[in-house]
């Protein structure tokens, strides 16, 4: 997060409805909110009231959406993607004349209203962002034997033919060589594979709000928001 009123950043307090919103390991809030689901926002910093006692940076206030006497919904798409987004001039001058996938969608559904009218209300969201990227290429460079490398290893006396056989079915032979290692004082030629791997993150936030008018004075309220991420690791 920034750095508020001259502060670190892990100085920040996040809050949802009042309710602390902090990750304790890094800088930053723990869940984060669809923004059709966001009613107020606000950011104070410097001479805070009593209530703000948590922390000395700024303070991320985030109040949630609710119910009204009248029923309302929303759904809404917003989207990303390489064939409809201009290509940028680094990678023209680099030669590359389309963009590499870049494709996002954060496409979600909202609806509130009255359980009894002027007393009980509800509101809830869901929201699933998909994002999926060029491939990712692997960490690092895999080297195989080439088909003669095989055939090598092969003919060789003393290796095990079970162990041999489970790298030919599990490392496919590379097709031009680039360099080679020793086994058993023979030089065997290896070459490069091209692995890339599949590169997406798709994140699901939804939450539900419960509010109750008890009286003029009494207020009952109930928040429920979940965030899962699922990615390649």
């Amino acid at each position: 997060g920034p750095s508020v009123g001259g502060q670190r950043p892990r100085n920040n307090n996040f809050m949802i409805d009042g309710v602390d919103n902090n990750r304790k390991d890094v800088t930053g809030p723990v869940l984060s909110i669809p923004n059709d689901a966001v009613a107020e926002f606000s950011v104070l910093q410097n001479q805070f009231s009593a209530e703000f006692g948590h922390s000395s940076g700024g303070q991320f206030n985030t109040v949630l959406r609710g119910g009204t006497n009248q029923i309302h919904g929303v759904v809404y798409d917003y989207l990303q993607n390489r064939h409809l987004n201009a290509i940028d001039q680094a990678d023209q001058r680099n030669g590359f004349t389309t963009n590499p996938r870049y494709d996002q969608n954060r496409l979600g559904g909202a609806l509130g209203g009255p359980i009894r009218k002027n007393k009980l209300f509800y509101y809830g969201l869901y929201e699933y962002n998909p994002l999926g990227q060029a491939t990712a290429p692997a960490g690092g460079l895999t080297f195989a034997p080439t088909a003669a490398g095989y055939a090598t290893l092969s003919s060789m006396s003393g290796l095990s033919a079970t162990n041999l056989a489970i790298l030919k079915q599990y490392l496919p032979a590379a097709a031009t060589q680039t360099k080679t290692t020793p086994v058993n004082g023979v030089a065997i030629p290896l070459g490069i594979l091209p692995i890339s791997a599949p590169n997406y993150t798709n994140t699901y936030a939804w939450l539900v709000s419960i509010d109750y008018n008890i009286s003029d004075k009494d207020q009952l309220r109930g928040r429920y928001v979940d965030n899962k991420l699922s990615a390649i690791n």
